[in-house]
């Protein structure tokens, strides 16, 4: 699972109209908020995964469509290689003007496909051994929207080593438990938050396949976003498990966040909801 939630604690508790001072439930809230996510990724849900991820992707082409590759939800390419005898070495490094990404808008993002370009590039055809083509770049759905779906959330970070789990924040009222920040080219995951007479944050560092560096000096934090309707649907599916937790009978319990959540199936209207949205990815 990705270091991300699809929403977070404190919009959580705004939606239960519970105080922000009441923090009893603060660990199992984030707890749910997290099998949830884990839920609307999966097979039951839109099949896909929406936090950004730096990764290495590889494909093999295909005789049906020799110039097309069809690929996981696609951000940006940082690198793109090939394998040109399959002997195992990646030989030949494309340029930006040997591929398109598709859909080949501007404003259309996740890209599902990368094209070879008959106009200006060198190659026609995507080679078919194993592994033959390495893609290096970033991946996820994102918020539909951008390549690049963050927003400046006015707060700042500091963290003295690579290693720290817990930053300096300038304003720990601008960020959010469950939240994913950008700072730097670090992304990092905030697992708790404490507004004092320094606001520091407990973060799991080089999430999502970053690399985790010193800040030392305060650098911006970019809240990662997600689709509408994806966090109304996180937000929904979490409040009905809380509140059937909080029931007589309730079959969740309580505890700490070693204690697991189970969802054995995402709520009818929940699923519609993706599904209205177009969240749902029809090849997984």
């Amino acid at each position: 699972m990705a270091d991300c939630s699809y929403s977070d604690v404190a919009t959580l508790k705004r939606r239960f109209a519970i105080a922000d001072a009441n923090t009893i439930d603060d660990t199992r809230l984030h707890q749910i908020l997290r099998a949830v996510t884990e839920k609307l990724e999966g097979p039951g849900g839109c099949r896909r995964h929406f936090a950004v991820r730096q990764a290495t992707r590889y494909y093999s082409g295909s005789p049906a469509m020799p110039g097309r590759l069809s690929v996981e939800d696609l951000l940006s390419v940082t690198s793109m290689a090939i394998d040109q005898g399959g002997s195992g070495t990646y030989d030949a490094t494309l340029a930006s003007d040997d591929y398109l990404l598709w859909p080949y808008e501007d404003d259309r993002w996740p890209k599902l496909a990368i094209e070879l370009d008959a106009r200006t590039g060198t190659y026609r055809e995507w080679p078919r051994t194993q592994r033959a083509v390495q893609v290096i770049g970033t991946w996820g759905y994102g918020d539909g929207q951008s390549a690049t779906p963050y927003h400046d959330s006015g707060a700042t970070v500091t963290v003295a080593t690579a290693t720290a789990t817990t930053a300096t924040v300038s304003d720990a009222a601008l960020l959010a438990v469950g939240q994913t920040v950008l700072v730097g080219s670090e992304q990092m995951y905030l697992t708790g938050l404490v507004n004092g007479t320094t606001d520091s944050a407990t973060v799991k560092r080089g999430a999502n396949g970053t690399t985790a560096a010193a800040h030392t000096s305060a650098a911006a934090a970019y809240v990662y976003d997600y689709p509408d309707a994806l966090r109304e649907a996180c937000l929904l599916q979490a409040m009905r498990i809380y509140l059937r937790n909080k029931a007589p009978f309730g079959v969740l319990g309580t505890g700490s966040m070693e204690t697991p959540v189970v969802i054995p199936k995402l709520d009818p209207d929940v699923q519609a909801m993706i599904a209205d949205a177009g969240l749902i990815r029809r090849r997984y």
